[in-house]
């Protein structure tokens, strides 16, 4: 795993890119989460952009990994979408321990900085509207509701776009 350390941070926080080699922790904190949300887990649909994560990722992607005191807390993926101007922002968890810390808009600024980065144009991503703070947070960065709200996996019902070309600072 490649290590990023966030400067930002006073925690002793790891950002690593992930590998296909990670996938059984990676699944299990994913479930996890899902469940503690009370959010459908549905096998071959739920997981299907973390399972192959170094192929799927390969082109143009990124799947972070946070870690604190070697223990996973936090997940994050950005792959070519349907189009080449535009990304997929995937499963961006984290542990509840460590929510409402900073953390998540940390890990979302790192993944729309690589966005940017890679030349995309727009940033896509799924949720659920019971997740009203993680909506504040992708708000709060200028992603805004897609009207285009078709096949979505049972977990989510919200399509988000941010626009990357527009002149403001995300």
């Amino acid at each position: 795993m490649t290590t990023m350390e966030p400067s930002s941070t006073s925690l002793a926080l790891r950002f690593q890119t992930a590998h296909s080699s990670d996938e059984p922790e990676i699944l299990a904190f994913f479930k996890e989460r899902l469940a503690e949300l009370d959010l459908p887990y549905v096998p071959g649909k739920s997981d299907q952009d973390i399972t192959d994560i170094d192929q799927l990722y390969a082109t143009r992607g990124l799947f972070l990994v946070v870690r604190f005191q070697g223990q996973l807390v936090g997940t994050g993926g950005l792959r070519q979408g349907t189009c080449p101007e535009e990304a997929d922002l995937t499963k961006l968890y984290l542990d509840p321990s460590l929510r409402n810390d900073g953390l998540g808009a940390l890990m979302l600024d790192v993944l729309v900085a690589q966005a940017k980065e890679y030349g995309y144009q727009r940033i896509s991503l799924l949720t659920n509207t019971r997740l009203q703070a993680a909506i504040h947070l992708f708000r709060k960065k200028g992603f805004i509701p897609d009207l285009n709200q078709a096949d979505m996996p049972a977990s989510c019902d919200l399509r988000m776009v941010l626009d990357l070309t527009s002149s403001e600072e995300h």
